[in-house]
Protein backbone atom coordinates (compact mmCIF):
# COMPACT_ATOMS: atom_id res chain seq x y z
CA UNK A 1 0.00 0.00 0.00
CA UNK A 2 1.21 3.62 -0.81
CA UNK A 3 1.01 6.40 1.42
CA UNK A 4 -0.84 9.58 0.48
CA UNK A 5 2.32 11.26 1.18
CA UNK A 6 4.58 9.14 -1.23
CA UNK A 7 1.62 9.93 -3.61
CA UNK A 8 2.14 13.67 -3.48
CA UNK A 9 5.77 13.98 -2.47
CA UNK A 10 6.73 16.46 -0.47
CA UNK A 11 6.21 19.77 -2.84
CA UNK A 12 2.37 18.64 -3.05
CA UNK A 13 2.01 18.08 1.01
CA UNK A 14 3.34 21.96 1.05
CA UNK A 15 0.44 22.99 -1.50
CA UNK A 16 -1.88 20.85 0.26
CA UNK A 17 -1.47 22.23 3.69
CA UNK A 18 -1.55 25.85 2.08
CA UNK A 19 -4.72 25.25 0.56
CA UNK A 20 -6.01 23.74 4.07
CA UNK A 21 -4.95 26.74 6.03
CA UNK A 22 -5.96 29.62 3.38
CA UNK A 23 -9.18 27.75 3.55
CA UNK A 24 -9.65 28.02 7.80
CA UNK A 25 -8.42 31.52 7.97
CA UNK A 26 -12.02 33.46 6.95
CA UNK A 27 -12.03 37.21 7.17
CA UNK A 28 -10.19 39.18 9.08
CA UNK A 29 -11.49 40.35 12.38
CA UNK A 30 -10.78 43.79 14.13
CA UNK A 31 -11.13 44.60 17.76
CA UNK A 32 -14.84 47.01 18.30
CA UNK A 33 -15.88 47.94 21.51
CA UNK A 34 -17.69 51.26 22.87
CA UNK A 35 -20.62 52.48 24.62
CA UNK A 36 -24.22 52.60 24.34
CA UNK A 37 -25.43 56.27 25.53
CA UNK A 38 -28.87 58.18 25.81
CA UNK A 39 -29.85 61.07 23.34
CA UNK A 40 -28.69 63.15 26.78
CA UNK A 41 -25.32 61.09 26.77
CA UNK A 42 -25.50 59.49 29.54
CA UNK A 43 -24.49 55.96 29.51
CA UNK A 44 -27.36 53.49 29.24
CA UNK A 45 -26.84 51.91 31.92
CA UNK A 46 -30.52 50.57 32.25
CA UNK A 47 -29.54 48.28 29.05
CA UNK A 48 -26.83 46.18 31.44
CA UNK A 49 -27.34 42.57 30.18
CA UNK A 50 -28.91 43.80 26.96
CA UNK A 51 -26.72 43.62 24.12
CA UNK A 52 -25.99 45.03 20.27
CA UNK A 53 -25.65 43.27 17.28
CA UNK A 54 -24.40 44.40 14.38
CA UNK A 55 -25.51 42.89 11.03
CA UNK A 56 -23.67 43.40 6.95
CA UNK A 57 -24.97 45.39 4.57
CA UNK A 58 -23.76 43.54 2.15
CA UNK A 59 -25.55 41.12 0.00
CA UNK A 60 -22.68 39.31 -0.80
CA UNK A 61 -21.99 37.11 2.99
CA UNK A 62 -24.49 38.15 5.70
CA UNK A 63 -22.40 38.65 8.69
CA UNK A 64 -23.81 38.70 11.95
CA UNK A 65 -21.81 39.89 15.26
CA UNK A 66 -22.74 40.59 19.11
CA UNK A 67 -21.76 42.44 22.17
CA UNK A 68 -23.28 42.27 25.02
CA UNK A 69 -23.69 45.29 27.46
CA UNK A 70 -22.25 45.63 30.73
CA UNK A 71 -23.28 47.76 34.17
CA UNK A 72 -21.63 50.80 32.77
CA UNK A 73 -23.34 50.74 29.08
CA UNK A 74 -19.97 49.50 27.50
CA UNK A 75 -19.98 46.63 24.85
CA UNK A 76 -17.22 44.41 22.84
CA UNK A 77 -18.05 42.83 19.87
CA UNK A 78 -17.88 39.28 18.98
CA UNK A 79 -18.12 37.20 15.94
CA UNK A 80 -17.12 33.65 16.95
CA UNK A 81 -15.72 33.83 20.43
CA UNK A 82 -15.96 36.63 23.29
CA UNK A 83 -13.99 39.98 22.33
CA UNK A 84 -12.83 38.46 18.82
CA UNK A 85 -14.19 41.18 16.78
CA UNK A 86 -16.03 42.32 13.46
CA UNK A 87 -15.05 41.81 9.99
CA UNK A 88 -14.62 45.09 8.44
CA UNK A 89 -17.29 46.23 6.57
CA UNK A 90 -20.91 48.64 6.33
CA UNK A 91 -23.18 47.14 9.14
CA UNK A 92 -26.82 48.11 10.42
CA UNK A 93 -26.80 48.17 14.17
CA UNK A 94 -29.56 47.13 17.03
CA UNK A 95 -29.72 47.57 20.56
CA UNK A 96 -31.79 45.23 22.86
CA UNK A 97 -32.94 45.39 26.26
CA UNK A 98 -31.92 42.76 28.91
CA UNK A 99 -34.18 39.60 29.01
CA UNK A 100 -36.20 39.15 32.03
CA UNK A 101 -35.87 35.86 33.91
CA UNK A 102 -39.53 36.72 36.13
CA UNK A 103 -42.71 35.23 35.15
CA UNK A 104 -43.54 39.53 35.29
CA UNK A 105 -41.67 41.37 32.14
CA UNK A 106 -39.96 44.57 33.60
CA UNK A 107 -41.92 47.72 31.38
CA UNK A 108 -39.51 48.37 28.33
CA UNK A 109 -37.78 51.63 28.40
CA UNK A 110 -35.82 51.10 24.99
CA UNK A 111 -37.83 52.77 21.97
CA UNK A 112 -38.88 50.03 20.14
CA UNK A 113 -37.24 51.27 16.46
CA UNK A 114 -33.96 50.28 17.98
CA UNK A 115 -34.85 46.59 17.85
CA UNK A 116 -35.16 46.19 14.51
CA UNK A 117 -32.26 46.78 11.76
CA UNK A 118 -34.76 48.60 8.98
CA UNK A 119 -35.64 51.44 11.92
CA UNK A 120 -33.08 51.55 14.09
CA UNK A 121 -30.89 54.32 12.03
CA UNK A 122 -27.98 52.91 13.36
CA UNK A 123 -25.38 52.16 11.23
CA UNK A 124 -21.27 51.61 11.52
CA UNK A 125 -18.23 51.31 8.95
CA UNK A 126 -16.01 48.81 10.29
CA UNK A 127 -12.16 49.68 8.85
CA UNK A 128 -8.69 47.69 9.13
CA UNK A 129 -7.94 49.41 12.45
CA UNK A 130 -9.19 48.58 16.10
CA UNK A 131 -12.24 50.73 16.53
CA UNK A 132 -12.14 50.79 20.94
CA UNK A 133 -15.01 54.57 20.72
CA UNK A 134 -17.79 53.72 19.15
CA UNK A 135 -20.88 55.23 20.85
CA UNK A 136 -23.96 54.10 20.18
CA UNK A 137 -26.98 56.72 21.06
CA UNK A 138 -30.18 55.57 21.84
CA UNK A 139 -33.48 56.92 22.95
CA UNK A 140 -35.88 56.03 25.53
CA UNK A 141 -39.70 54.57 25.01
CA UNK A 142 -41.76 57.55 24.05
CA UNK A 143 -39.03 60.35 22.85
Amino acid sequence: MTSSVRLLGPVGVVWAVMLALAGCSGPRLVPVSGSVVWEDGTPAVELADGSVTFESVSSERRISCVGNIDKSGQFTMMTNAPGDGVPPGEYRVVVTEPVADVDVAPKPILDPRFLKFETSGLTVTITNQPRRDLTLKVARIGR
